[in-house]
């Protein structure tokens, strides 16, 4: 795609750029290079094994030379060397030793081919990685000489390549998914995900949302891989396992210790070794189907669990429901419950899950209720807040369907899972659409090739290597936490009307189909989506200037949810509403789209008055509270909301003007006026007034009347009418 912007500086509004040591990113490229050895034990063990992929299987995909230990302990120390065709800047290199416990391979030197060598110690023996980390180099070659070893046939299992950010790479490349996962959000580390795809999946480390929440980089357990990591919305966790595995402990019974060592973590794409399982897991996906390849290092009894119950995250699952179709694949639903800031108070998951071969049989669990080879499972629709009163998370019994297989060392399993908002028939038709086939480096590869297009819309120049790292992965995380809820049918799942209770809606599940083009495509997406409240400082912005046909998406959207409600949300959840934060943002995104020539998808005539009816009382903006506002230009008791509310109405007037509806623009930019009455002229800031006119206090630190704000925050943000609050504060404007 064409790139829109070329800068020299990093852009200041894409947070504080810190020093990072940056752990992921750039793929392996050992398998683009020609290797040579010393020696090889035969055929079966040649040089090239270690670039094959095949990592701590033993006797499979490994290089072995001839080495032997004589009588009095002397070894004939092997070598072996990897060349490009190309040079190649890499700062790291990963070691697996040979997985036999007879023939370990302690340590060696690595030489480079500048002419600098690193001597490499403490190579575990039993195959797990050693990880050599170095300032970027840029080499043609590099050679592995033994200097170390106890048994015969000295080699190697694997030898992995990456390259350094420091280089030419691409925008993937660039993207370090472990930056602020100790502090951030479950949805905001999904590696298998497209942007903005209705699939979500990752490993989750830690069984919470916020502050360091899903994956979590200082974890060392991996507990399962949910496919889904959305705003209140999380479910279906598979977890690859061998041997005896007591499902009723739930996470504890089946969770892994793991290693960064071996991970591989981008935009699209994970690899990660279950230490207890002794099994790769690899993960990528399309919009609609998350997409696993499994290697077994030892022969084992492996079961594929799908768990369908308890808490994940941010909601949690009850009332699952499976059919098993065939040996190869299953289907089901499960309601989604619990959810802590708003929503519908039960959502409907559909999904299939298909395998590549014929399992065993497949077995079932409810809590302490274990089934052998069963057709189905129904388990109870059950869950239990966590506190008795108030806004809570809920918790409900583990259950769900394990796949059963025999394997052998080195032997593949591959499992797609397809969801949908609306019907089994639905998610498969998902599945069939997006991923009719078993090929996993292809969806990998066209994964990437999509996440490079959209990031390659922003290229920057300049900075360090660390800054350009940290730039790159929070533009990742902007294409993040959003997530499509329409199938690849164009039907969405609607919510919106019920009863009202608080935050949440007790509603019954309406499928409805969004308006198609002349090809059968929906002519836009419906989103799930945390709150766009204040996004017109940063995100609408940025949305607008790189990919335009997404604020233009998002509009359309925001407007098909008043059709359904009336309301326009602010942060939908699964197509209803969760009444999260305050205002209308709404209306700051529409007005963004539609002033830039950007609203397409939309009648700009009907998005309008449906802003202006959400601007009413009853509307979203402020409900039946906006009428003392509308008479005296401020809400009782908060600055902060009355200024959001000001700028909003600013906003609409606007585009009232330039749709020519002089009576309504008028009307909105003497509403946006209001915030003046919240001037302290002696204060010379804008504080809270009560509702009879007296200040709530004169603190200009104090957060009272604010929202995530105080006085000296919330008085700068009426961007709409600098020159009125200069002319207030006696400042003179040129």
């Amino acid at each position: 795609m064409k790139k829109l912007i070329e800068s020299k500086v990093l852009l200041a509004f894409f947070f504080l750029l810190l020093n990072f040591n940056v752990l992921a990113g750039p793929g392996n490229i050992a398998s683009l290079a020609k290797v040579s050895a010393s020696a090889e034990l035969n055929s079966d063990y040649s040089a090239n094994k270690v670039i094959d992929g095949l990592i701590r299987i033993s006797d499979i995909g490994e290089w072995a030379s001839n080495s032997k230990v004589n009588f009095w302990g002397g070894v004939n120390y092997p070598w072996i060397q990897l060349n490009w065709d190309e040079s190649q800047l890499i700062d790291k290199v990963v070691f697996y030793d040979r997985v036999s416990l007879d023939s370990h391979l302690a340590g060696g030197t690595l030489q480079f081919s500048d002419g600098t060598e690193l001597s490499v110690n403490l190579i575990a023996n039993d195959g797990r990685a050693c990880v050599v980390k170095f300032p970027a180099k840029k080499v043609e070659w590099i050679r592995f000489l033994v200097t170390d070893g106890i048994g015969d046939n000295l080699g190697l299992s694997e030898i992995e390549v990456f390259p350094s950010t420091a280089g030419e790479l691409d925008p993937v490349s660039m993207v370090d998914p472990y930056i602020e996962t100790t502090r951030g959000r479950y949805f905001f580390f999904v590696t298998g995900s497209r942007p903005f795809g209705m699939i979500s999946s990752a490993p989750m480390t830690r069984n919470k949302n916020q502050m360091g929440g899903g994956y979590n980089y200082n974890s060392t357990e991996i507990l399962s891989f949910p496919q889904v990591h959305g705003w209140m919305l999380s479910g279906v966790e598979l977890m690859p396992t061998t041997g005896l595995i007591n499902t009723s402990l739930w996470h504890d019974g089946w969770k892994s210790e793991f290693s960064h060592n071996s991970e591989i973590v981008q935009p699209g794409y994970h690899r990660v070794f279950l230490d207890k399982y002794k099994t790769w897991v690899e993960q990528t996906c399309t919009d609609r189907v998350s997409f696993y390849r499994m290697r077994y290092t030892e022969d084992a009894a492996a079961n594929v669990l799908v768990n369908l119950g308890g808490y994940v995250s941010t909601s949690s699952m009850t009332g699952a429901n499976v059919k098993k179709v065939s040996n190869t694949e299953f289907e089901g639903s499960f309601n989604s419950v619990g959810r802590l800031w708003g929503g519908a108070t039960s959502i409907k998951f559909f999904f299939v899950v298909r395998f590549d071969k014929p399992m065993k049989r497949l077995d079932s669990w409810e809590g302490e209720l274990k089934q052998a080879n069963i057709e189905g499972l129904e388990a109870e629709n059950k869950s239990t807040p966590r506190r008795p009163t108030g806004w809570s998370y809920h918790d409900a019994p583990t259950a769900g369907v394990a796949a059963n297989y025999q394997v052998k060392a080195g032997e593949t399993l591959k499992v797609k899972i397809a969801i949908s908002y609306t019907s089994i028939e639905n998610a498969r038709l998902n599945m069939d659409a997006e991923c009719n086939h078993w090929d996993f480096d292809k969806v990998r590869a066209d994964a990437r090739s999509e996440w490079n297009s959209w990031m390659g819309r922003i290229e920057v120049k300049g900075g360090t290597q660390n800054q350009q790292v940290k730039f790159y992965t929070d533009l990742w995380h902007t294409l993040l936490g959003r997530h499509k809820l329409n199938d690849f049918s164009a039907d969405y799942p609607d919510y919106t009307s019920g009863e009202r209770n608080g935050s949440h809606t007790i509603a019954e599940l309406k499928v409805r189909t969004l308006p198609k083009d002349a090809n059968g495509k929906a002519q836009f997406n419906m989103y799930n989506s945390d709150a766009f409240w204040l996004t017109q400082w940063n995100l609408n912005t940025l949305w607008g200037l790189a990919w335009p046909e997404l604020l233009d998406d998002f509009s359309a959207s925001l407007v098909q949810y008043a059709n359904n409600g009336k309301l326009l949300p602010r942060g939908p959840c699964a197509g209803g509403y969760s009444y999260i934060m305050t205002g209308c943002p709404a209306t700051n995104l529409i007005v963004s789209a539609y002033m830039k020539g950007l609203l397409r998808k939309v009648d700009h005539n009907h998005a309008f008055n449906v802003m202006k009816q959400n601007h009413q009382p009853g509307g979203m903006m402020g409900g039946k509270k906006i009428d003392f506002y509308v008479k005296n230009g401020w809400k009782p008791g908060n600055a902060g909301e009355t200024l959001e509310w000001a700028f909003q109405d600013w906003s609409l007037s606007q585009m009232a003007f330039k749709l020519g509806k002089k009576r309504d623009a008028k009307y909105f930019l003497k509403r946006s006026t209001g915030w003046k009455n919240l001037y302290h002229p002696e204060e010379g800031l804008i504080f809270p007034k009560k509702e009879d006119g007296s200040w709530l206090h004169t603190n200009s630190l104090s957060g009272q009347g604010w929202i995530e704000a105080n006085a000296w925050q919330g008085t700068w943000s009426v961007s709409h009418d600098i020159a009125g609050l200069a002319e207030l504060m006696g400042a003179i404007m040129f």
